[in-house]
């Protein structure tokens, strides 16, 4: 493993969301933050993600999305 600082790793998480998942840079914060709130779950039940999930919370995401805001963080605390 390759140590890396917190921004360089960011800004490789939104590029990668974006070349593999075609969304637009508006709302690419959005996608990370769920990322990352499903990466931190993981990591406290000491399990693992895979692509399926990961396309899951992507949907998810841009459902929650296209339905509006809502009040802050609550529709990412349900994901899907």
């Amino acid at each position: 493993m390759k140590r890396k600082k917190k921004e360089e790793l960011c800004v490789e998480i939104e590029k990668l969301l974006i070349d593999n998942y075609e969304i637009m840079t508006d709302n690419i914060v959005m996608y990370a933050n769920a990322l990352k709130i499903l990466c931190l779950e993981k990591m406290e039940q000491r399990g693992s993600i895979n692509k399926d999930e990961v396309d899951i919370l992507i949907a998810s995401t841009t459902d929650n999305i296209s339905k509006g805001t809502k009040k802050s963080g609550t529709w990412l605390d349900k994901k899907g």
